[in-house]
């Protein structure tokens, strides 16, 4: 962040969509709150990730915490007595079972209608109980993973805004990149977890060789400030000296933030270290298996 200025930041539009929830709604909220947050991401999680992978329209702040909270999907259940404003069967455990338009996809919000199960469950394959949403590690796994979908997602948002109508065919070839930047400490979603990460060469040259061919294809690449390197776009990283090696790092990570800075107006999500339990466990199975996925 030392590398770029805020004061290039591009004026942003209001009001801002955002295609996941915004992390701080987890932090800013009460227990109770917290609580059905999570456990209605943990239920949702399949259609959360629909909203990255199948370019669903984004949502406002506000929009987002009613669909977190109870609020939005108490409005989407029939009140047993239409003259009682504040009559409800309302339930909060099947709380997406009257749809949800706001938030599903046309095709989703028809299979609930017609009686569809949606509901995720756990990698043990368990299904989620509300007490689960409380568990501190669950509670870590399930930002870890949501932040990580973010950084997808907000490539994805440079990508449309850097190749406009030619997005649909360039973006063809570009998610095995984007993956493997965002996902830069594991192969987390494959098993185990990098702890050494920066120790293990092999694995960081990788990552650096992603992130490149994500940026190198957006405007500014070849005009950017390299400090000396000369032809990025044609180098051979597996050459470098240890000490250009991090500065080449460090000049690619820089203008992969300036590039958010300038073009969208906000700085991208940091891609986290994940959490010792990378994925969500029932208490019977988290006891039997250390580590896995979500």
């Amino acid at each position: 962040m030392a590398h770029v200025s805020h004061v290039d930041l591009k004026e942003g539009q209001s009001p801002c969509r955002f295609t996941l929830p915004p992390l701080h709604l987890f932090w800013g909220a009460s227990e109770q709150n917290q609580r059905t947050y999570y456990y209605h991401i943990l239920v949702l999680w399949d259609e959360f990730s629909l909203h990255t992978q199948a370019n669903l329209p984004g949502l406002m702040t506000n929009e987002w915490r009613s669909v977190l909270g109870n609020t939005y999907w108490k409005s989407m259940w029939p009140r047993p007595n239409p003259g009682d404003t504040g009559s409800s069967n309302f339930d909060p455990v099947q709380f997406w079972i009257h749809r949800g338009p706001l938030f599903f996809s046309k095709d989703i919000s028809a299979k609930v209608v017609s009686g569809c199960d949606v509901a995720s469950v756990l990698y043990c394959h368990c299904e989620v109980q509300m007490d689960m949403a409380d568990d501190d590690e669950i509670q870590q796994t399930v930002l870890y993973h949501l932040n990580m979908s973010h950084a997808y997602a907000e490539i994805k948002e440079m990508d449309r805004l850097q190749f406009r109508s030619d997005y649909t065919i360039r973006s063809q070839g570009r998610m095995s990149a984007i993956h493997g930047m965002t996902d830069m400490w594991g192969p987390i979603r494959d098993g185990g977890v990098i702890l050494d990460f920066f120790v293990d060469k092999k694995a960081w040259r990788a990552w650096l060789q992603a992130v490149c061919e994500v940026v190198m294809a957006w405007e500014g690449f070849d005009d950017w400030d390299w400090e000396g390197f000369m032809d990025v776009r044609n180098m051979g990283i597996n050459k470098l000296s240890s000490g250009d090696f991090h500065r080449l790092s460090i000049r690619v990570l820089a203008f992969f933030i300036k590039s958010f800075v300038t073009h969208l107006g906000y700085y991208p999500s940091p891609m986290l270290c994940p959490p010792i339990l990378a994925n969500q466990r029932c208490p019977k199975y988290k006891k039997k298996f250390a580590t896995g996925l979500i």
